[in-house]
């Protein structure tokens, strides 16, 4: 008996050590969805280097190290994005509009990070056409019975669009507008212009309708079913807010050419 205590008490001992300097425990891993085309500035394939980089990756990954997780990122078709969130496949997105169709399957992150600008995007020859009060105020009257062109499960906003075709990805955008399929595809400006450069039919020929369609804030978030999504949101929203008050922070903001949320 005398053995076996003692040979209990060198293995508890023993394996104490084991988390103790040198032996630094693994980071938990979360799996980020993310969509499969690039999304600039927010995800995108970095040219030189291969690798996912951007404003909401870079934001991400570092909130998550200072918590002591990994990030995993995993990329699908945007539906399937939000699928995968909604039946927990996914642990968490890190750039997402909160919408009220999207807040019944995640846990949002209480601050954003970042905001987006959506805009209404037509050929030169296009604009050219429009009466000039339809190329510098919002889209309203003749123009909305223009034909549009967005992509599946992206949200808009509340202003409906009459005649309204949905594509898988930002990269259909530029060729519809192209060929005619469509008059004014909805898209953020760096993004647009980063498929648009694929196309020289397109590459310079095409601006901007008035102010912004839809602009609205970017957030993380975390899907319901994650067995720990209320403490993960809560974590992450204490860590991004102080996150957001560092030299770091604005260094990326500064890096995207973008600009801080206002609240």
């Amino acid at each position: 008996m005398k053995h076996r205590l003692t040979f209990t008490l060198f293995l508890a001992g023993a394996l104490s050590l084991q988390v103790g300097p040198g032996f630094a425990k693994e980071p938990t891993t979360l799996r980020a969805a993310v969509a499969e085309r690039d999304y600039p500035p927010f995800y995108y394939t970095d040219p030189e280097t291969g690798k996912l980089t951007g404003l909401s990756t870079d934001i991400c990954d570092a909130v998550a190290g200072k918590l002591g997780y990994r990030i995993v990122n995993e990329r699908y078709p945007f539906t399937r994005v939000l699928n995968n969130l909604d039946r927990g496949e996914s642990d968490l997105a890190c750039t997402l509009f909160n919408t009220r169709h999207r807040a019944p399957g995640n846990i949002y992150v209480s601050v954003p990070h970042a905001v987006e600008e959506i805009y209404a995007i037509a050929l030169t020859d296009t604009l050219s056409q429009l009466p000039e009060t339809s190329q510098n105020k919002a889209l309203s009257g003749d123009t909305l019975q223009m034909t549009f062109g967005g992509v599946r499960g992206y949200y808009y906003g509340t202003q409906y669009i009459p005649h309204l075709t949905l594509y898988n990805s930002d990269k259909n955008l530029p060729e519809a507008l192209a060929s005619g399929r469509i008059k004014i595809a909805l898209s953020n400006l760096p993004t647009f212009r980063w498929y648009a450069a694929e196309d020289d039919s397109i590459k310079d020929n095409w601006g901007t309708l008035g102010p912004p369609w839809y602009s609205g804030a970017i957030y993380m978030a975390f899907s319901r079913e994650h067995p720990q999504a209320e403490k993960l949101a809560a974590e992450f929203t204490e860590a991004l807010i102080e996150f957001k008050q560092t030299e770091e922070y604005r260094k990326l903001l500064r890096q995207y050419g973008m600009n801080a949320p206002d609240f």
